[in-house]
């Protein structure tokens, strides 16, 4: 049993041995064993890859001869602290011989019942990428910081669940007047008016939802009491199993500031275009109305709001010559063609009544001479150009009456005497029936002479009426009489005979 128990141990034994040297052989960190005089005893073949030499010029060499090319060890090397110590020891040591950093660990080997230190194990790990890393990590944390710092803009950085202050740059300690130890004490809720928090949270949470990133002119107070103005701008971050927001301040006083005088001066410059006696209309390159005084306003039966951003040519030209006003209108602002310094110009007010301006323009340029748009003033003509052509019309009204004057004063002329002329037929008709010995178809006839003689008075007498301006004088007659009259006049002018006369 004792021989079977006996022949156990050794195979134990010999697997345990076995395993510790395949682990020896396969580290890649540097194994050696050393004496206690600093000798190389032993070591694993990563040693003899790294440094390039073979067992014959590693072994039974000093330790610090090989990896630190010097004659004694160096005051630092944790080999000298274990002779003293006698337990481990560890540090991060640069082996010239290699130029890398390692990590290295010496431990004590103590044998006998005296338990008396006789070897040391030596193991070195190659630290030099992490060391690389970690002052590269180092250089960007650095780097970071001092841009953080070095931010304009204030910088808090919020625990989304308690909202309170876990970071915090120079330029917000500045803005708010605290340290920034003093801000790792407060969370979102001090540095708001009482008053304005429901606000300030309900951004906070979309915030933190990405539904918005910046709240515009937030009320921010600071440690003094007094309030200020920020737009907030903020992102959520993870790091690790926690949740931020990152908020960015900038005070918009100034800004606020500024827009109230720009507000007040383009007020100012409002009243003094809104006082102008013409209409002023600016447009963009793409035709948008970007200011309209209020005499355009006027003309154009809007009001300023409606007017601003919206397309001229699409709601302030008529239909039918928009599309080719706006071809002009784009080859000027591409710079192909010059503008007419004057023309007149249908539009078309809201209520679709068409006005007349007389427009004068100009264009419009940056600093750097690029078109931006143009400038017109201009005159509602509507009502003169009507005046204009009404007295064109009078004007021939009275010229057609002036000749018709004329004429009327010939015709009167002539109606005069012609009237005397048959008159005097007439009376010669008159006592020419008179004689007894006339045949009957000489009566025929000077009767059918008087009754066209009456015929040419009553004509005379309109001419007269002409000539007067009076309205003719109408009266009733049979059809079939005028017929026959016209009919025997015919026939007397043709000389037909006299049996052939109507009746």
């Amino acid at each position: 049993m004792k021989q079977n128990e006996n022949k156990h141990m050794n195979v134990h034994q010999n697997c345990s041995v076995g395993n510790w040297e395949a682990i020896f052989k396969a580290v890649h960190d540097l194994i050696m064993i050393l004496d206690i005089d600093n000798r190389i005893i032993d070591a694993n073949p990563a040693v003899f890859k790294s440094t390039g030499l073979s067992e014959d010029q590693v072994l039974g060499q000093f330790c610090y001869k090989i990896f630190h090319c010097t004659e004694k060890p160096s005051c630092d090397c944790p080999y000298v602290k274990l002779k003293n110590s006698h337990h481990q020891e560890s540090c991060t040591m640069e082996m010239e011989a290699l130029g890398r950093k390692y990590l290295v660990t010496v431990a004590p080997v103590f044998e006998g019942e005296s338990g008396q230190m006789t070897k040391i194990v030596h193991i070195a790990k190659d630290i030099t990428d992490l060391k690389k890393a970690e002052a590269a990590s180092l250089d960007s944390e650095k780097k970071f910081q001092g841009i953080f710092d070095a931010a304009s803009d204030g910088i808090l950085v919020a625990d989304i669940v308690d909202k309170k202050f876990v970071d915090a740059n120079r330029a917000i300690c500045e803005l708010l007047g605290y340290t920034r130890d003093e801000l790792f004490q407060l969370n979102v809720n001090d540095i708001h008016p009482q008053k304005d928090l429901p606000e300030i949270i309900e951004v906070f949470e979309k915030q933190v939802r990405r539904e918005t990133v910046l709240g515009l002119e937030l009320p921010v107070k600071r440690k003094d009491g007094s309030i200020f103005y920020a737009d907030i701008s903020s992102r959520p971050l993870k790091l690790g199993e926690r949740q931020f927001l990152i908020g960015i301040f900038r005070d918009a006083t100034l800004r606020l500031q500024a827009e109230q005088l720009l507000k007040a001066e383009k007020n100012k410059v409002q009243k003094y275009l809104d006082v102008a006696s013409v209409m002023l209309v600016a447009l963009n390159t793409e035709g948008e109305v970007t200011l309209i005084n209020q005499q355009g306003c006027n003309v154009l039966k809007v009001n300023e709001e409606f007017a601003l951003g919206k397309n001229w040519f699409d709601y302030f030209i008529p239909k039918e010559t928009a599309q080719e006003v706006r071809k002009i209108f784009k080859r000027i602002m591409s710079g192909d063609l010059q503008p007419v310094e004057y023309y007149e110009n249908q539009v078309v007010t809201q209520n679709g009544e068409l006005r007349i301006i007389a427009f004068h323009n100009t264009i419009l340029t940056d600093e750097k001479g690029v078109i931006v748009g143009t400038l017109s003033s201009g005159e509602d003509i509507t009502d003169r150009k009507q005046a204009e052509e009404d007295k064109i019309k009078l004007e021939q009204q009275i010229q057609k009456n002036k000749k018709l004057e004329s004429i009327g004063t010939l015709a009167g002329g002539i109606a005069h005497d012609f009237n005397n002329i048959l008159s005097a037929i007439l009376g010669n008709i008159n006592l020419a029936l008179f004689d007894t010995t006339l045949l009957e178809t000489t009566r025929n006839l000077l009767a059918e002479s008087e009754k066209a003689s009456l015929r040419a008075k009553d004509l005379v007498q309109q001419l007269l009426t002409f000539s007067r301006g009076g309205d003719p004088v109408k009266e009733t007659a049979a059809l079939d009489t005028v017929i026959k009259d016209s009919a025997n006049f015919v026939l007397l002018e043709i000389k037909l005979p006299a049996n052939t006369i109507f009746r």
